[in-house]
């Protein structure tokens, strides 16, 4: 780096393999029987992947900079699972008893690509910036899964399944921002965005329940599926300080145009709409220490590629998913009041809030012929309120104590979909994180609770986590070595009990989440890229959560 150029470059490799584990059990019922699903599961996934990238800088002039800069990753993954099923047609006779498991083996490459070009023209330092920037991303990748199902936990073959899935991720973005400071008191934000996503999943199932016969290609199982968005939204924000009171109106506004096209059965399913997104914050200084603050805005959250698509995946034949290609997105609405505090080392801070969402996208599970189908609908909508509460203390620049506690009730309406699909209640969570650091050491302890609280169709249960970290400087500060424990109980897990008009169901969901991180580091040099570029959407976006 000198004054007329910057050109960074970095590499990173990284090797995970963690397991998994869940439980579900299940009750079904109706007039004259009930039966029970036991579900028992344990996997392990192997990622690696190697990362590289690279850009410059260029400072033309002391006004104005031209980037560009790039990542390439190539990665894989390697999954194995083992899920064993025992039902019982009557719960009140054992002999009943039906036992199989299925082996899962599933083995996922591919490579991802960003690019970011930019440039930046400050007319009066500080005052005027003009920047504009474009962002590329590409991500693909291919999968193959091999299911195998056994009888009676013995490995005597009964059913295999393959399945072929091809995957590609595309997004591009442009984007003009523009910002002035009209003298002390005015400051005015505008700009404009464009940005088109295109998402490509072609899924090609192969079954037997004979290996003689070897595997054939089913296509009532198999789809081709492709989503394409494109976003034009411009934007406005305008403040001024007027003594005591600061003032910040704005509005954004947006036009979406989406296409899902199931290749496979050529359907093609539209979704165009515009939104208009007004926000407004309001501060008061009562004093130096003390400030009042009154602030609305609307956003939006839209449906993942994985919620629309409308085949069905059939991995886990007693839980399979099936997307809706005509889910909206959901809007929410935030109004919030908060008075802050401060006087010396001590900082307090309090607020009430109160968040509706409007056509909550939501997770509906159903369950006939002993099968649960996960499904996606837009609600009528959700109500959140409840109080924050964060306490910050800071002495003698050794401790930093954060402590933050945060009560709810929220309220789910969805009506809509049913007349009886609507639940409420009230929850919590608490976070404390407290730093220590003398002569070169730094400590760091964190812990984190949150209550039971309630989901559309049932309730999850608390959670309580924990983390520690040591950290030294050596080699004259120019460089450190780090000791993490994450989750150091080994708590992080995830209970669950749901039920729906004749099923109910209790399940337990444990990703690894114990690990000891040991990290040395040694700067030298000028490494002073601060400037946060490429605002590309990695594939991982297109990720789903867990299975409830």
């Amino acid at each position: 780096r000198n004054d007329k150029l910057n050109i960074f470059a970095n590499y990173g490799f990284r090797y995970a393999d963690r397991f998994s584990e869940r439980k579900t059990d299940r009750i079904t019922y109706d007039d004259t029987s009930y039966t029970e699903l036991i579900q028992d599961g344990k996997g392990s996934r192997e990622k690696i992947s190697h990362n590289l990238g690279l850009g410059t800088e260029l400072y033309l002039s002391s006004k104005s900079t031209l980037y560009v800069n790039g990542t390439y990753q190539i990665k894989e993954s390697n999954d194995e699972d083992r899920n064993d099923f025992l039902i019982f047609s009557d719960i009140n006779d054992l002999s009943s008893k039906e036992e199989y498991f299925r082996e899962n083996t599933e083995k996922d490459s591919g490579n991802n690509i960003d690019l970011n070009l930019g440039y930046e023209l400050s007319f009066i330092p500080r005052q005027k910036v003009l920047s504009v920037d474009f962002s590329y991303s590409n991500n693909s990748s291919d999968e193959v899964g091999i299911f195998n199902e056994f009888e009676n936990t013995v490995r005597t073959f009964d059913y295999i399944e393959r399945n072929d899935i091809g995957g590609g991720f595309q997004f591009y973005s442009g984007q003009l921002d523009y910002i002035d400071r009209i003298g002390e008191k005015w400051k005015l934000e505008t700009g404009v965005k464009s940005t088109q996503r295109t998402v490509r999943s072609d899924f090609r199932a192969f079954t037997n329940s004979s290996v003689s016969d070897g595997l054939l290609l089913d296509a009532s199982r198999s789809n081709d599926f492709e989503y394409k968005e494109t976003i034009m939204a411009g934007y406005a924000i305008v403040g001024r300080s007027l003594g005591k009171v600061g003032v910040q109106l704005g509005l954004r506004a947006e036009q979406a145009l989406t296409d899902s096209y199931l290749v496979t059965t050529d359907s093609l399913f539209e979704n165009d709409y515009f939104s208009l997104f007004p926000s407004g914050h309001l501060k008061y200084q009562l004093s130096q220490e003390k400030e009042l603050m009154l602030s609305y805005s609307r956003r939006i959250n839209r449906p993942r590629t994985r919620q629309l698509n409308p085949f069905t995946d059939f991995s886990n034949p007693l839980l399979i998913r099936v997307g809706n290609p005509f889910l909206l997105p959901e809007y929410v609405d935030a109004i919030e009041a908060s008075y802050s505090f401060r006087v010396k080392a001590f900082q307090l801070m309090t607020s009430v809030y109160y968040k509706q969402v409007n056509g909550v996208m939501s997770r509906l599970v159903s369950l006939e012929d002993e099968v649960s189908t996960v499904s996606y609908q837009n609600l009528n909508n959700s109500v959140n309120q409840g109080l924050e509460v964060i306490f910050t203390w800071k002495k003698w620049e050794k401790w930093n104590v954060m402590l933050s506690g945060n009560a709810y009730k929220t309220a789910s309406d969805g009506s809509n979909v049913d007349s009886d699909l609507s639940n409420e209640g009230y929850a919590g969570n608490a976070n404390a994180n407290i730093t220590y650091k003398n002569k070169g050491w730094q400590a760091q302890a964190s812990a984190r609770y949150r209550s039971p609280f309630v989901i559309l169709q049932g309730e999850i249960q608390s959670i309580f986590f924990s983390d520690l970290a040591l950290k030294k400087s050596i080699l004259k500060e120019k460089g450190s070595l780090g000791l993490r424990v994450s989750d150091m109980f080994d708590s992080r897990e995830f209970n669950f009990e749901t039920s729906g008009v004749n099923f109910a169901q209790k399940g337990r969901r444990k990703r690894e989440s114990r690990n000891v991180y040991l990290s040395f580091s040694y700067n030298f040099g000028k490494l002073e890229n601060k400037k946060k570029r490429n605002r590309g959407v990695s594939g991982s976006e297109e990720m789903d959560g867990m299975d409830l």
